[in-house]
């Protein structure tokens, strides 16, 4: 099988180099790499399309305007030519041991894939968050298994089962994407599965370029709201916003705070 590994890219610097450097040194399957660029303003998308343009399995798409991350990567999938598709945010790195990830998901077309991430201070995330569901957050209190969602910086998927899940809902232009689409999963029924393999994640570096981080807070919560309105649960979020203010159990659901400023 083959691999299309599909990079959405906006102002990210050498992290987009370094990223396609740790491609070229550790994937061993047949793949191929599609970067998506959303009208960067800085050399990232330029000066790594120099370097490795004349590579038959890179390619590159350069967007007139910045269209947001999620119809970025839908228009990825169009060049695809892979079996599955291996969505990958340019601030990551992938190891060695990348190939044992794709090789067990090889062996299932049918779940959805997603690799434990290390942080710049060593932590390892990832391990999934809570669906902003009433009825999960009350069974998460007395059961290790609810339904969870997960960050969007490496998810790996069958093209079938992409399909089946509905592809990234173009709906968000940053944020909660990530959140609607395993939504969707439970939706569909569709199993999730952690890799082995662990990915270096700098994170937030195109937010950096364009957003303070008070800035990044709002434009959260704003697609996290939406999310509720599009999934036509809306009444969840009121619901969900006394079950914080009285228990802060959101904690550990990746859901921020909830703020409207």
């Amino acid at each position: 099988m083959t691999v299309s590994i599909i990079i959405v890219n906006f102002n990210s610097g050498m992290f987009l180099n370094n990223c396609l450097k740790s491609i070229l040194k550790n994937v061993k399957v047949d793949y191929e790499v599609i970067v998506v660029d959303n009208f960067s303003t800085d050399n990232s998308f330029t000066e790594s399309r120099k370097k490795f343009e004349g590579m038959q399995n890179y390619i590159f798409v350069q967007l007139e305007e910045n269209l947001g991350f999620a119809k970025a990567n839908n228009i990825g999938t169009e060049y695809a030519t892979g079996d599955f598709l291996h969505f990958l945010n340019p601030d990551t790195l992938l190891r060695y041991d990348i190939d044992e990830s794709y090789l067990k998901a090889f062996q299932d077309i049918g779940k959805i894939y997603v690799h434990l991430l290390e942080n710049p201070d060593g932590c390892i995330v990832n391990r999934g968050h809570r669906l902003p569901l009433v009825g999960v957050i009350i069974k998460s209190l007395y059961s290790g298994n609810y339904p969870k969602w997960h960050l969007g910086a490496s998810v790996l998927v069958h093209k079938r089962t992409f399909e089946l899940i509905g592809k990234w809902n173009e709906s968000y232009w940053m944020f909660a994407e990530d959140l609607d689409l395993f939504y969707k999963c439970y939706q569909k029924k569709v199993e999730v599965e952690i890799l082995p393999s662990v990915v270096y994640h700098a994170g937030g570096v195109s937010c950096v370029s364009i957003w303070s981080m008070k800035d990044r807070e709002r434009k959260v919560n704003k697609s996290f709201r939406l999310f509720f309105k599009i999934n036509s649960i809306y009444w969840h979020y009121p619901v969900l916003r006394v079950m914080l203010g009285m228990n802060k159990i959101f904690k550990n659901t990746g859901i921020y705070s909830f703020s409207e400023k």
